[in-house]
């Protein structure tokens, strides 16, 4: 599992804090993935090597991160934590043309982890708002059946052995969003900026 150090975090906030000097609103996943990737490459306190391909959605990873010889590709989201779940946003799969053999496949065989930065705006007259770094296992996005997709409505939905669920929405260019149950999730790195 790879985590952000001390130094990364004191730098992604600095730079937070700069965006919020310009914007009221939380900051998109585009961002965010050039914002953790300038905050491990400014950190020179850690031997941790980065590289990230703007607009990459068809690469392995956003981010990848090498330390000691290992590699760690990770995916940045926004997300947001809402009720019991964190709530993230994925990648779209209309490149299988709704085949879900195929899509389950993917899903199945994709390894990054996921680094989620949720914002909550807690004070918005103030000017507080709430950043949490989370962190989730590859792992546990995995473990989807091809048959086991039910169609609710104009979406198709599955929930794997760790109960995350899912979401396939073909209107949308089978745009993939996932529901994380909170207890799967490692959260660390709170701050308002």
């Amino acid at each position: 599992m790879y985590r952000l150090t001390p130094r990364m975090q004191q730098i992604l906030r600095q730079q937070l804090a700069k965006y919020h000097d310009l914007f009221s609103r939380g900051c998109s996943g585009t961002c965010l993935e050039e914002m953790i990737f300038q905050s491990i490459r400014l950190a020179n306190d850690a031997q941790h090597y980065a590289t990230w391909k703007r607009v990459g959605h068809d690469s392995e990873a956003d981010i990848c991160v090498t330390v000691n010889g290992e590699t760690y590709p990770l995916d940045i989201k926004s997300g947001i934590v809402k009720g019991r779940y964190l709530k993230l946003s994925g990648p779209r799969l209309g490149r299988f043309e709704g085949d879900l053999e195929q899509i389950t496949a993917y899903l199945n065989s994709r390894q990054p982890e996921v680094l989620s930065v949720s914002y909550r705006s807690v004070a918005e007259d103030r000017g507080v708002n709430r950043y949490q770094i989370i962190h989730v296992d590859a792992t546990y996005f995995h473990d989807l059946n091809p048959t086991s997709w039910e169609q609710v409505r104009k979406r198709w939905e599955q929930t794997n052995q760790y109960g995350v669920i899912s979401l396939l929405n073909p209107v949308m260019g089978w745009k993939l969003r996932w529901k994380v149950p909170e207890e799967l999730v490692d959260m660390y790195g709170e701050f308002f900026v």
